[in-house]
């Protein structure tokens, strides 16, 4: 049975091999980044290296689905206000739709922030009282949005034998807050994108690759 299942893996990545690279479609391309054609934040992980280098087993869905510790920098001398940060992980290389695939989307990250790990992405328990706690509250201080499982956060993985992927962990800073009332308790991709119009101060990412071979 697994061996089938491998068998039927490798065909459908031979079929859609081609369907690959919607860089396009990314998040950073929409209209709210219109006025930012450039990256203005340098990211970085630590536990991995610098943007383009390949993942470690341990952060794909074949490991221990370890999320990379980022971290982030302005490249200006004199950075804008910021209010609060914006996490979106997508695959542009997802052969399934022309959309990236959404592995996970974080929000109302603290302004003070300037790194985020695995630890941050768990959700916060301390709270006893039920009537009280918030699920959508992770231990990093920040909310959670829809990506494409519903859960917290996907870890890499991709179809064996469909070559490399590309996961874009991409940081927006905002000069104002996003409004919570215009989004769903759980919010989309597409709530955020028209939320954050007129709100974008700058942005960078960084990408890191993983094969299933």
């Amino acid at each position: 049975m697994t061996r089938l299942l491998s068998l039927i893996e490798h065909s459908l990545s031979y079929i859609l091999y081609s369907s690959r690279g919607y860089d396009a479609n990314l998040f950073i391309k929409g209209p709210a980044f219109a006025q930012f054609p450039s990256p203005t934040l340098t990211v970085d992980s630590p536990d991995v290296g610098p943007s383009g280098s390949m993942l470690r087993t341990e952060h794909t869905a074949f490991g221990s689905r370890t999320f990379p510790t980022l971290q982030w920098e302005w490249t200006k001398p004199e950075p804008p206000i910021v209010k609060e940060y914006l996490l979106i992980v997508e695959d542009p290389d997802s052969p399934l739709s022309r959309t990236p695939g959404n592995h996970g989307i974080f929000y109302k990250i603290p302004a003070e922030k300037s790194s985020i790990s695995n630890k941050d992405l768990q959700v916060n328990d301390a709270n006893t009282d039920s009537s009280e706690k918030k699920d959508d509250i992770l231990r990093g201080g920040f909310k959670y949005g829809h990506n494409h499982r519903g859960s917290v956060y996907i870890a890499p993985r991709p179809l064996r034998g469909h070559g490399p992927h590309r996961y874009w962990f991409e940081v927006i800073a905002l000069n104002a807050a996003v409004d919570l009332d215009d989004l769903s308790p759980v919010a989309t991709r597409e709530e955020l994108a028209r939320d954050i119009e007129g709100k974008v101060a700058g942005w960078g990412t960084w990408v890191g690759v993983y094969e299933a071979k």
